[in-house]
């Protein structure tokens, strides 16, 4: 992976921004477990790496359009200027515009239409970010298959899912996954330091589908999921939902229908860690 020296690098700043994903990866301590994980919090390492931004730029239940108001880019601005050691702005957005506005009788056109509005949001907030600190990558993240199957026994979940018209699973699936294509061909990445990652099949590699005969580690492998060179790329059988080994636990009795659990969103950051940031780490500690 990297080497050790005698002499402790400065670590490198990692901004997180966004929604839940980005929240309870910080809540969780999944970010951080992972980067130790890697070896990245280390004293000795050559390549090490710091996140920011938890109890300032997260928040649960935010939606894109949140990004592009000026309360919230002054408190992205504030932390970009505050630690000078960012040099990567980690952005996860999209997933609640897209429940509370997507439908399955949704047209082409009108779903294009809600998919649009998401990019531009995320560009939007992307080239606000580049403006204040020109320096700095963005990876904007995308997510992994939902389970309304078996958990909207949570009232917000139960309304959601009446919102969206009562998917099947592969209906479901099939409309985030052509979201994601929609983003990661659709962000302008001219200057080469805005790139987009999703996570859909991951939980499938990881844990399987065990009641419909599913084993670990059958589906695609996560360096076949939205790679660099195939962003849109995804993993995992689009008709089976994530398995309740990756959800994350509400109660005794209830699992979370769209969140991970903390080993699940350490996996996701596993999964960006491979496909970009261990190369922008060692890109930044030269």
């Amino acid at each position: 992976m990297f080497s050790f020296s005698a002499q402790a690098a400065e670590p490198v700043g990692i901004l997180v921004v966004g929604d839940s994903w980005a929240w309870l990866s910080c809540q969780f301590g999944s970010f951080d477990a992972e980067l130790k994980h890697q070896g990245y919090k280390s004293e000795n390492a050559e390549v090490r790496a710091k996140i920011y931004g938890c109890n300032q730029t997260t928040e649960g239940g935010l939606k894109s359009y949140h990004l592009v108001e000026e309360k919230y880019q002054y408190k992205i601005r504030e932390q970009l200027l505050k630690h000078e050691d960012v040099k990567i702005v980690y952005i996860s957005a999209g997933g609640n515009d897209f429940s509370k506005y997507w439908n399955k009788q949704n047209t082409e056109a009108e779903e294009t239409a809600i998919f649009e509005k998401i990019r531009s949001h995320l560009q939007n907030v992307s080239d606000f970010i580049l403006s204040v600190r020109p320096d700095v990558k963005i990876l904007i993240t995308g997510y992994d298959y939902p389970n309304f199957k078996d958990f909207i026994q949570i009232k917000p979940y139960k309304e959601k899912f009446e919102n969206m018209g009562r998917p099947s699973v592969l209906e479901l699936n099939s409309a985030l996954l052509r979201m994601a294509a929609y983003l990661s061909t659709r962000l302008n990445n001219s200057a080469g330091n805005i790139n987009y990652i999703h996570h859909y099949g991951l939980m499938h590699y990881y844990y399987g589908q065990k009641k419909y005969g599913l084993e670990k580690k059958q589906t695609a492998h996560p360096s076949l999921i939205s790679s660099p060179d195939s962003p849109e790329s995804f993993g995992g059988d689009i008709s089976m939902e994530t398995p309740p080994e990756g959800c994350m636990r509400v109660t005794k009795k209830y699992l979370d229908a769209f969140h991970l659990s903390p080993n699940g969103f350490q996996k996701a950051f596993r999964h960006s860690i491979y496909m970009y940031l261990a190369e922008w780490l060692e890109e930044f500690s030269r």
